[in-house]
């Protein structure tokens, strides 16, 4: 079994609310409330589809029954803080390119749990992702949009974003 757990979040969002604003081009100030959520909202599901923070947080992760390497999701990782093994400080090592693989000294062990911070995302990509997915979610506010079904990441946002998507399984 695996749990996390989003201990903080580390930075404000990457996307500002005057950037939205200007995208979406609303000039007054009566839904600034609603385009904020709205940010934050499609920032959090780029971040599960991508598998990755878009914005740096400080994670918690629990793991029973580990046999081998431990794989954290939603890099790029910033620092492993803390690791423990069945209760007990453990001994490990940070290996790939991101550090996103501990290795334990010892296996197997019966739980383990990880704290780690990570470093976000920030680039054009990710920011015009986040303004395009805003600007949908505020034209189509309501559930029922005639002759339009939509379930997912719009088509035009997806295509920004395979470079930036990591695999976790």
């Amino acid at each position: 079994m695996i749990e996390s757990n989003i201990v903080n979040t580390l930075t404000g969002e990457v996307v500002s609310l005057q950037e939205a604003r200007n995208y979406i081009r609303v000039d007054s100030h009566d839904d600034d409330f609603l385009i904020t959520r709205m940010i934050e909202q499609s920032r959090i599901v780029l971040e599960n589809y991508l598998s990755a923070d878009i914005v740096p947080k400080e994670r918690k992760m629990y793991y029973s029954a580990v046999n081998e390497l431990i794989y954290l999701p939603f890099s790029p990782v910033d620092t492993i803080d803390a690791v423990t093994v069945d209760g007990t400080t453990a001994t490990y090592s940070a290996k790939g390119v991101g550090n996103n693989i501990v290795e334990l000294e010892s296996t197997p062990a019966k739980e383990v749990l990880i704290t780690y911070k990570t470093k976000g995302l920030d680039n054009v990509l990710i920011k015009q992702t986040i303004l395009q997915m805003t600007s949908t979610l505020y034209d189509q506010r309501n559930d029922f949009v005639t002759g339009t079904i939509v379930a997912e990441v719009p088509t035009t946002a997806k295509n920004l974003l395979p470079s930036q998507k990591n695999v976790f399984i």
